[in-house]
């Protein structure tokens, strides 16, 4: 590197234009004149950290980020790189979304694959901090750069970079989910729990039932393990019990292995065998450990079993819970887009007439029919609701006759859901079309 580009002649070329000597540099920028003195005049010079860096650029008026082109050469212009100076550098580049910067440095890191575990250890920290996002490039690097494949930290950061790229894109989802299926047993206990269940709703998304069993399974099987286990610490460690790490409570994870079976059984029309799993999660308060957010959790297992129940015994064709259905609805205003979705699948496929449930819960279509997120869907599952909504209702309409203009408003929305959410079922586009032709005197 150039003596004319180092970060010390910069601030040198700064102090004499302005006319500013050691001593005043020290009043505006907080820095000791000792330091100053040691990083400016002494040869070699000290070191800079990023924190005095940022200091001196502030109080010569320089922008956020100054120089750090240049304190990055410097940092690897030795042959022993300082891992303290190098993550001081990455939190700040975080922070002003210095992005090529961060990329540039971990190519210079990566040239000594013994930085690898420094950067998986910063990535966990960032998402600790809530900062997933920014930890890509970090988990990135680990990816192509651990060279032991079968080694934990690589699997955990192929968990995180699948949970990141979680989005609204449902093909995107698919491709997240396929290139994390080989890590998803590799991962401890505490983070399989959640990649089973995120998988397990990814795979509903794009209707993949028999995926969506398996991994299912895998999170009961996984599930039951580990509440023995935590109930064999409990009772050994009493007052002392420190409960697993993860995302969720434990007991939703217990409840959606059964919340997801009973619903992989609706969507492959056995409506009986699902019926069986619902008492699985109705009633979850004997779980041992139950706090706050743990009751919270019980709570809304319970409606989603209420409702549930009443799904499967529609689809069987049982009209009579209807009027128990609505009324649950008028209480659960979250439940109303799940529910009524099945309620126009059961109608569909047993053929009777729910012209009363829509003119009570579905605005007319010329107004946009707007639902609430429910307090325990994600975005990605409510948007698929939406679409399959949509969906459901025009076939709905087609075959009750509906005038031409309320059936076109709703096949334009479900066009506009599909072109957003999930361009793969184009071909259900098609199917409508055919429902209304068929339909026409």
């Amino acid at each position: 590197m150039s003596t004319l580009d180092t970060v010390r002649s910069h601030i040198e070329q700064e102090l004499q234009r302005r006319q500013i000597n050691l001593t005043q540099f020290e009043k505006i920028s907080g820095i000791n004149r000792g330091v100053l003195s040691a990083t400016l005049n002494s040869n070699p010079p000290r070191s800079i950290s990023i924190n005095q860096l940022d200091r001196m650029a502030a109080a010569l008026d320089r922008p956020e980020g100054w120089l750090y082109e240049q304190y990055i050469e410097e940092c690897f212009a030795s042959s022993k790189v300082n891992w303290r100076r190098i993550r001081a550098l990455f939190l700040r580049c975080i922070e002003l979304d210095r992005n090529v910067l961060i990329e540039h440095t971990l190519n210079l890191l990566m040239e000594d694959y013994r930085y690898v575990p420094h950067m998986f250890d910063l990535a966990e920290e960032l998402v600790l901090n809530g900062q997933l996002e920014q930890s890509v490039p970090f988990y990135t690097c680990v990816i192509e750069n651990e060279r032991q494949q079968h080694a934990e930290r690589l699997a955990i950061s192929q968990y995180r970079l699948f949970r990141a790229q979680l989005s609204e894109d449902i093909e995107r989802n698919k491709s997240a989910v396929t290139l994390f299926y080989p890590y998803r047993d590799r991962i401890p206990d505490h983070l399989r729990l959640d990649a089973l269940l995120q998988m397990a709703n990814v795979y509903y998304t794009v209707q993949e039932w028999d995926l969506m069993e398996q991994v299912t399974d895998e999170m009961s099987i996984l599930v039951h393990r580990v509440y023995e286990e935590e109930c064999k610490k409990m009772d050994q460690q009493g007052a002392d019990y420190v409960p697993l790490s993860t995302e969720r409570h434990l007991v939703w994870y217990y409840g959606q292995s059964y919340l997801i079976k009973s619903i992989f059984f609706e969507y492959t029309g056995k409506y009986k065998e699902g019926l069986k799993y619902i008492d699985g999660y109705k009633d979850l308060s004997w779980f041992k450990s139950l706090n706050e957010v743990g009751h919270l959790e019980v709570h809304k297992l319970k409606i989603a079993a209420e409702a549930n129940l009443y799904n499967l015994q529609l689809m069987l064709g049982n009209t009579e819970c209807l009027e128990n259905y609505i009324t649950f609805l008028k209480e659960n205003p979250f439940e109303q887009l799940p529910s009524l979705l099945t309620i126009l699948k059961a109608a569909n496929i047993n053929h009777f007439c729910i012209d009363s449930v829509l003119n009570t819960f579905v605005p007319h279509p010329d107004n946009n029919i707007k639902f609430e997120i429910g307090y325990y869907k994600n975005s990605i599952t409510f948007n698929t609701m939406l679409t399959d909504f949509y969906y459901e209702l025009a076939i709905y309409q087609a075959k009750r006759g509906y005038p031409l203009e309320e059936f076109k408003n709703t096949l334009n929305t479900f066009d506009m859901s599909l072109r957003r959410y999930n361009m793969s079922r184009t071909m259900d586009y098609t199917s409508l079309i055919q429902h209304f032709i068929r339909s026409m005197p």
